[in-house]
C-alpha cells in the first residue's frame, strides 16, 4: 500500500497480524523531526507483525539472510532529495487476506489508505477467489523481497535482505542480429591520384 495515514484503517489493521510495504520516503525515518512525520510514524507503530518469510512464496521465503519475522511495515522504492522531478514510486496497491496462512481474498484499487483519499473519486474491488489471491500474494513476495526497513540508509533502492534479482540471459530469440555493414575499400595511392584527376577535370568543365 503506497501510503497509510488513515487512523480508522490503521486501527482495523492493528487488530490482526499484518505486513505492509509502503512507498519509500524520508519522513518515515526517525531522523525526520517534522510534526506530521512523527505523527505518521506513531500511527504506523500501532501495527503488529506476526508473519514469517518462510510461510510466504518465493523469492521471499528463499532469501538466506536476515530475520524470518517480517516487520509490520517496510518500504520499497528510490527517493532523491530536493526537487528533482518524479522518482519511481511503490504504487502497487493491494491487500491479500490470509486464512490459516492461505490466501483467500484480495482487495485492490486506486484508493490509498489516507485521509485525503476518503474525499476523492476512487475505486476499489474485493475479489474472493483463491487463485487470484494467490497470484497477488506472489506479487507481494516479489515486492517484499526488495523491501527495506523504515530506517533505511540510502535513497537508492537497497534491499536489506540481500535479495538479488536473477540476471536476464540473452537467448537466440531475444538477441537482435547485428547487420554487417559493407566495408569500404582501403584507400590506395592509385585511387587517390585517380580521384584527384577526376576532380580537376570537373573543375575545368
Amino acid at each position: 500500500m503506497a501510503w497509510v495515514t488513515n487512523r480508522d484503517i490503521i486501527a482495523a489493521l492493528a487488530e490482526r497480524p499484518v505486513a505492509l510495504i509502503v512507498n519509500k520516503e524520508y519522513a518515515l525515518r526517525s531522523t525526520d523531526r517534522k510534526v506530521h512525520s512523527q505523527r505518521q510514524r506513531q500511527n504506523l507503530s500501532e501495527l503488529r507483525g506476526g508473519l514469517r518469510r518462510r510461510d510466504l512464496p518465493a523469492p521471499l521465503r528463499d532469501i538466506p539472510t536476515g530475520p524470518d519475522d517480517i516487520e509490520p511495515v517496510r518500504c520499497v522504492g528510490h527517493i532523491t532529495r530536493g526537487n528533482t522531478g518524479n522518482t519511481p514510486l511503490m504504487h502497487d496497491k493491494f491487500i491479500v487476506r490470509l486464512h490459516r496462512g492461505k490466501p483467500v481474498a484480495v482487495w485492490t484499487g486506486s484508493f490509498n489508505f489516507t485521509v485525503n483519499a476518503a474525499s476523492n473519486i476512487e475505486n476499489a474491488v474485493e475479489i474472493h477467489d483463491k487463485t487470484i489471491a494467490a497470484a497477488f500474494l506472489d506479487e507481494f513476495a516479489r515486492i517484499a523481497s526488495l523491501s527495506e526497513p523504515l530506517e533505511f540508509k540510502a535513497g537508492a533502492a537497497n534491499p536489506a535482505w540481500g535479495a538479488v534479482l536473477p540476471k536476464r540471459v540473452p537467448t537466440a530469440a531475444t538477441v537482435t542480429p547485428t547487420k554487417k555493414r559493407p566495408r569500404k575499400p582501403a584507400a590506395t595511392t592509385k585511387n587517390v591520384i585517380r580521384n584527384a584527376a577526376k576532380t580537376r577535370a570537373k573543375r575545368r568543365k
